[in-house]
Parts: C-alpha cells; sequence; structure tokens
C-alpha cells in the first residue's frame, strides 16, 4: 500500500479517520488516533474554532459578572443616597456617620452583586449539574420527586453556599480562571474548558 499523498512511497499506516494509507511523515499521533495530513488540517480547524467559542463564552461570563457589578453599583447607590437625603433632613441624626456610609455602600453592593454571580455560577456548574448528572441514572420516577424535595430542601442551603462562596474569595478565582481562558492566547483552552465547565462546541 502507497502513500495517498506521496504515491511513490510506501505507507507505514492508515488514517484512523479516513482510513486513508500514508507514510511516516503524513502520519501523526494525536490523542492516541493516527491522523493523516488531511484529517489532521481538519482537526487543528476544528480545535481552533472551538477554541474560538469556548472564549467568546468565557469573556461573554465576564462581561455578564460586570452587569451585576453595575447592577449592585446602582441599587446601593440609590439606597445610599436615600440614606444620606433622610440623615441630613433628620435633625437627631446628625451624628451618624453618613460620610463614610456613602463611601463604603456603592462599591461594596458592586462587590456584593458581583461576588453573588460567580457563586451561583459556581453551585449550578459545579453542585447542581453534578448532583443531577449523579442521580440521572435512577430513572424519571425516582428522579423528579427527589429533584423537588432537593430544591424545597436545597434552595436555602444552595443560596448560603453560593453567597459564602462568591464573596469570601471564590469570585476572585473565577474570573481568573474565565479571563485566562478568554485573554491568555498561551493557554490551552481544552483543559481549562473542562476545568470551568464550559460546553464543548458543537
Amino acid at each position: 500500500m502507497k502513500c495517498y499523498y506521496h504515491p511513490g512511497t510506501d505507507a507505514v499506516g492508515t488514517c484512523s479517520q479516513c482510513a486513508k494509507g500514508a507514510c511516516r511523515e503524513c502520519l501523526e499521533d494525536v490523542g492516541g488516533a493516527m491522523l493523516c495530513t488531511g484529517c489532521l488540517a481538519l482537526h487543528a480547524t476544528a480545535v481552533k474554532r472551538e477554541d474560538q467559542m469556548t472564549a467568546a463564552k468565557a469573556s461573554s461570563l465576564l462581561r455578564l459578572s460586570l452587569v451585576f457589578a453595575a447592577l449592585g453599583l446602582i441599587v446601593y447607590g440609590l439606597f445610599d443616597a436615600a440614606l444620606v437625603v433622610g440623615t441630613l433632613g433628620d435633625p437627631g441624626q446628625r451624628d451618624f456617620p453618613v460620610i463614610p456610609m456613602a463611601l463604603v455602600l456603592p462599591p461594596g453592593g458592586a462587590y456584593f452583586f458581583w461576588g453573588l454571580f460567580w457563586g451561583f455560577y459556581w453551585v449550578w456548574n459545579s453542585v447542581i449539574k453534578g448532583a443531577w448528572r449523579a442521580v440521572g441514572s435512577l430513572g424519571c420516577f425516582i428522579l423528579v420527586p427527589l429533584s423537588l424535595l432537593a430544591c424545597v430542601i436545597g434552595v436555602g442551603l444552595l443560596s448560603s453556599a453560593a453567597m459564602f462562596y462568591g464573596i469570601f474569595g471564590g469570585a476572585f478565582y473565577q474570573w481568573q480562571k474565565f479571563h485566562r481562558i478568554a485573554y491568555d492566547r498561551s493557554t490551552s483552552k481544552a483543559t481549562l474548558r473542562d476545568l470551568c465547565g464550559l460546553p464543548a462546541a458543537s
């Protein structure tokens, strides 16, 4: 059998994708599969497209977290403004630390909302999806009642876990992880895609 790409050279094996014979120069081991030159080019194109889509998804999550931060800034800013107006208008509250509160509340609200976003993302992606996959084999008749029971009991616990995780450092970890996916061109996205729970491109 001759090499499909070099008809004058004997083939040393066949491509596991297209079954074409190929010489040593035209075969490459990719994850345990031997790919010929043509299939290797298609594989590289598919990987590049998947990496681009993964980076775009990560970038969208980063932007969405900033939207939540802006929402927290607005909500707590309005509350802060109402607090300041109410305090200044009440002579009995003149000793209330208005200025420190005015400086702390809006950025604190932005961080709180930002942390909640990443906390709930972590809970949904790591806890809820993992539990769903774990009990998915039990069947619909067991899964549905179990899911309803878990929702009733677990909403408070999961919400608390999300808030604790996001506020106390988890948000920074998630941000850094997704920032690497979106913008670090030297990082392999295939491994990080699994790490962050982002689905592969279809």
